[in-house]
């Protein structure tokens, strides 16, 4: 009965013109043949390490919205802690910088280092005090009313497996954090995919960050 209403769901946004399909794009040349996407290879460390990941990815005319997540990386070969998998993942993706989110350590964020001090950029915001109960589309909406630049995804890539998160809620009471904090740290992990949701971000100031929460797995 979920897939059903999910399907409705999805079929909806589509015949409303509120999701789109763009053509499949990458960042990177040929693939090392051990290389995995980078949000494939986040989902298995999260396993591994019983962790979670939040994606910051920007992009240019050329490049997909979507293209750090898919870009392909080298998994870790010699880590034995998330720490080390972490240094040496870093270490073959410079483009990307790794931050353990203060205050749920269980929470890595990697950011493209592209929009580290861009003008405007929305999930940098400090919100002095915020308040909400609701799902987690109703969530990125109502921090949009309160003018912060982002949005919930609603253009996705040929070939994409196009999942929304329609039923998880969320009840946010937070002082002083960022948005990046506020999307994630009131978020019911336990059975949530590792991945918990990316953004896609035009690298020009004050741009929408477009945010794509991936829901419970299963």
């Amino acid at each position: 009965m979920k897939g059903a209403m999910k399907a409705l769901l999805v079929y909806s946004l589509f015949s409303a013109g509120i999701l789109s399909i763009c053509a499949a794009q990458t960042i990177d040349g040929p693939p090392n043949p051990d290389s995995v996407s980078l949000e494939d290879l986040l989902a298995s460390l999260g396993k591994q390490y019983d962790c979670y990941f939040t994606v910051e990815g920007g992009w240019r005319n050329h490049e997909a919205i979507n293209a750090v997540a898919r870009r392909a990386v080298t998994p870790p070969q010699k880590a034995s802690t998330l720490a080390e998998a972490i240094d040496e993942l870093a270490k073959g993706a410079p483009g990307l910088r790794f931050e353990i989110d203060k205050r749920q350590n269980r929470i890595v964020h990697v950011i493209d280092r592209r929009l580290d001090g861009q003008t405007g950029y929305g999930l940098d915001t400090v919100i002095p005090t915020f308040v909400f109960s609701g799902q987690t589309m109703e969530l990125v909406s109502e921090l949009r009313k309160s003018g912060v630049p982002i949005g919930n995804e609603n253009t996705f890539a040929v070939g994409q497996r196009i999942t929304f998160d329609a039923s998880t809620n969320a009840n946010v009471n937070a002082r002083d954090y960022t948005v990046r904090e506020i999307l994630s740290d009131f978020i019911p992990l336990d059975g949530y995919n590792r991945v918990i949701w990316t953004a896609s971000t035009r690298i020009s100031p004050r741009s929408d960050s477009m945010i794509h929460y991936r829901g419970r797995i299963g």
